[in-house]
């Protein structure tokens, strides 16, 4: 919804820039420059989030996951099943809620009814009338903060993916016509070894360190194995915005170097002079 907008539109817009403006090498290297530096800032903008949802039965602090009191005698088994009460807080599984009633609605979404953990608009939870007490749904929660990181998100794509048709067009340019194929090789070589190849360890390891509960409590394990099953919301913000601004700390510094030692090649200068008119000639002359 916000991805494929975004970037395609960065893409053919800094194209159609490029070509309708008739930039030079080093105008387009500078533009560069200022499109990442607008991005850098606007990164900051990411480092909002929502607050955590409520989980009953996890303890955060100590990595563990509880057995409600209100079911202490089901023998439930520690999954994670999660559902929402109608107290607005997530359980971790029917069962660890205390639902002995289940059934779907006209959104075929499974409802869960006569919970003993929580509360209902009917003080008898051992009556035979099916009362809705939580959906297999996660939680709605009010957050300011989400139209702003959406917008945020929108202008980081957008900028981003509008230097990567210009940044081709530098490469192509900076060269003699003999070398084009050439340095464009040595361009997607270093993007799959610099980028595509570590990127998603990195993305990885940075997501995992803002994780909080792994699917290895509920069976008895330690932490940190399994997948992870939920995270803060304000390190994974943190931890994903310092590592973008970082990169884009280095995209700033190689388009700034690129600019300051960018000659143009001679064989270029030769077919400009050679495109330009008489009357132009003979004025350089």
């Amino acid at each position: 919804m916000i991805a494929i907008p975004s970037a395609s539109l960065g893409c053919f817009l800094g194209g159609y820039v490029v070509s309708k403006l008739d930039l030079s090498c080093a105008n387009i290297i500078r533009m560069c420059i200022v499109v990442s530096v607008v991005t850098w800032f606007v990164f900051f903008m990411l480092l909002v989030s929502c607050p955590n949802l409520h989980y009953e039965g996890i303890d955060i602090t100590k990595k563990l996951v509880l057995t409600p009191k209100c079911t202490s005698e089901c023998g439930c088994p520690l999954t994670f099943n999660p559902i929402c009460g109608r107290d607005f807080k997530m359980y971790m599984s029917p069962c660890l809620a205390g639902c002995r009633n289940a059934a779907q609605n006209e959104e075929a979404v499974t409802v869960y009814g006569n919970c003993d953990c929580i509360p209902t608009e009917s003080s008898d939870n051992s009556s035979t009338e099916f009362v809705v007490a939580a959906e297999r749904v996660r939680c709605t929660q009010e957050c300011s903060a989400y139209l702003f990181y959406t917008l945020g998100t929108f202008i980081c794509l957008f900028s981003t993916f509008y230097i990567s048709a210009p940044g081709i067009s530098v490469t192509i340019r900076c060269v003699t016509a003999k070398q084009k194929s050439f340095a464009l090789g040595i361009q997607w070589a270093m993007i799959r070894l610099l980028g595509t190849i570590p990127a998603p360890l990195i993305f990885g390891k940075t997501v995992d360190m803002a994780c909080e509960i792994w699917s290895s409590v509920f069976d008895g394990l330690a932490n940190e194995s399994g997948n992870c099953v939920l995270y803060n919301n304000a390190s994974l913000s943190r931890n994903m915005s310092t590592l973008l601004i970082l990169l884009k700390t280095m995209s700033v510094v190689l388009f700034t170097c690129a600019s300051l030692s960018y000659r143009p090649a001679a064989e270029d200068m030769r077919s400009t002079t050679q495109e330009m008119s008489p009357h132009e000639n003979e004025k350089m002359a």
